[in-house]
């Protein structure tokens, strides 16, 4: 049994000179029945098969949709003029389904919008632009961005790395420092939409918490924090530094719980990190939110003034490691 896998591509926006369906193959592979007995690993698609379509109908998609976009920008929208073409060159775009080499042409202003006054005697330049370059800033798709911070929040950037590999069409593996510098231009980003960061987040008077909706039932914050042993290259002795990270539970049916975490001595806006986290989650000035930690003075800290009915609870735990101190050093040796 032969499968065949076509594409259709049909003019709906009148962008092209063609008007009648374009039918590609993209596609196809052979299924033989050497017996009645139906095997496993043959039925269906196999990943290998996956990947080698799924790369195929990308590959043709973003082609199409590169042409139709530069056909629309290659007039210019107030004479209605051809732009005369400068140049051409490829840009690389990832995407979950394969890296592609995309065609990038770049015209010349058209005169109707060119107002640049030049002294005399000098070489009038003609100012160019590129309908994709503008377009395509981040060389990857965003859907592609999100898989790789996701997995490499998760494990180690080799695994992460290897598994992008084996599930997506992809040419070679991404290697680390890709991969590393992939995740901290998304935690800037991230961090550059936090707001403020401020000592005290309550506002209001109890009159205007009073007049809030009624709220929900209360919301179980817990929090806990350890030192991590630094390095510098392969030197050990670096010191140490504080790791902070904490669960914000919400009553059942009220929604997911959510974590959080963060580098004592390098966030610069770890309460307003909380903050946000509980705000998301629906919490308002007039519900109970109840506050667990080790004691320690950062966590304490760190969960101060959030909410006016917060209840600061030492957990189970740290006290029952206090007191188990306190009998240990006084039975004798």
């Amino acid at each position: 049994m032969k499968i065949t896998i076509q594409i259709v591509l049909e003019n709906t926006e009148q962008t092209h000179d063609r008007e009648d369906p374009v039918v590609e193959e993209i596609f196809s592979f052979e299924r033989t029945e050497n017996s009645d007995i139906l095997a496993p690993e043959s039925l269906g698609l196999t990943l290998d098969e996956a990947k080698t379509l799924l790369a195929g109908v990308q590959k043709k998609l973003v082609t199409e949709q590169v042409g139709v976009h530069l056909s629309k920008k290659s007039n210019c929208p107030q004479c209605h003029k051809a732009y005369v073409q400068k140049g051409r060159h490829k840009i690389s775009f990832s995407t979950l389904f394969g890296k592609l080499k995309v065609d990038s042409p770049r015209f010349y202003t058209c005169e109707c919008q060119r107002e640049i006054e030049m002294p005399l005697n000098k070489t009038k330049k003609m100012p160019s632009f590129s309908p994709l370059a503008g377009l395509l800033k981040e060389h990857s798709a965003p859907e592609f961005t999100y898989l790789q911070t996701k997995w490499a929040a998760l494990m180690s950037y080799g695994l992460t790395s290897q598994i992008l590999k084996e599930v997506l069409p992809l040419d070679k593996p991404i290697s680390t420092s890709v991969l590393s510098k992939k995740v901290k231009q998304v935690a800037l980003r991230a961090d550059s939409e936090l707001g403020e960061e401020k000592p005290i987040f309550i506002e209001g008077c109890q009159a205007e918490w009073e007049a809030l909706p009624p709220p929900a039932p209360p919301l179980t914050v817990g929090g806990d924090g350890g030192y991590v042993r630094g390095r510098e290259g392969k030197d050990r002795r670096f010191g140490n530094f504080e790791v902070i990270v904490g669960k914000s539970i919400p009553a059942p049916g009220q929604g997911p719980n959510k974590r959080f975490g963060y580098v004592n001595c390098y966030d610069a806006k770890p309460k307003r990190r909380l903050f946000d986290l509980l705000k998301s989650q629906g919490m308002q000035f007039n519900q109970q939110v109840i506050f667990l930690s080790d004691g320690g003075d950062t966590v304490r800290d760190l969960q101060l003034y959030l909410n006016p009915q917060g209840e600061h609870i030492l957990d189970w735990f740290h006290i029952t490691g206090a007191f188990s101190i306190c009998k240990r050093t006084t039975q004798p040796a």
